[in-house]
């Protein structure tokens, strides 16, 4: 509703969904009344930017990180501005991101991919690489979740075998990085010395 009414007098809407996810579903009759609405439930990157082209549009958005990678390849098809498939994948990747940030000049904390529960090799390579502690986190994820701090390989280790038994290849990708303190502050402060940046917008 925010943002339909955000837009009501700068552009009209078309909602692009799949119903598949029952947040979605549950809110598809109430997206109708909103603007034109286009289901993708199913259809490939090429099928989907063609029943999209139907409607025209000018411009696209992801509204949530999980969309990000599928929006780039649909936008790409389109021909709409939005990030290429490649920065979508930095976007989305916690480890492809933190290469190309490193890569740009920029100081990053030490940071590992974490081996699968069976690779003999890469679990001897971190135990010389890794810096404990340290925070693990999904590849793949947003919002912090499923993120936490390990003091030694032998933790890292159960929280690895844990996930590759919960979750598939993909979800259970993990990223190791290393744990930054916060610098000892005055006695009562409130804050943390570090600042998150959640988003930024570039030539409009």
């Amino acid at each position: 509703m925010e943002v339909a009414d955000a837009a009501k007098d700068v552009c009209d809407l078309i909602w692009v969904i799949d119903t598949r996810m029952p947040e979605v579903a549950s809110m598809a009759r109430l997206l109708c009344r909103l603007g034109t609405v286009v289901d993708v439930t199913d259809l490939s990157f090429d099928e989907a930017a063609a029943a999209i082209a139907e409607a025209r549009p000018d411009g696209i958005l992801a509204l949530a990180d999980s969309r990000i990678a599928w929006t780039a390849q649909v936008a790409d098809r389109l021909g709409l501005r939005f990030a290429t498939p490649e920065t979508a994948g930095r976007l989305t990747d916690k480890h492809l991101q933190r290469q190309a940030l490193r890569a740009g000049g920029l100081a990053v904390p030490g940071f590992w991919p974490v081996p699968a529960d069976d690779d003999a090799a890469g679990w001897e390579a971190l135990d010389r690489e890794a810096v404990f502690p340290a925070v693990v986190k999904p590849r793949h994820s947003e919002g912090s979740r499923n993120t936490q701090r390990v003091g030694s390989l032998g933790e890292l280790r159960t929280i690895v075998a844990d996930r590759a038994a919960m979750f598939d290849a993909a979800q259970s990708a993990l990223v190791l990085e290393q744990y930054i303190p916060d610098r000892p502050g005055r006695e009562g402060e409130r804050f943390a010395d570090y600042v998150s940046v959640e988003s930024f917008v570039s030539d409009g």
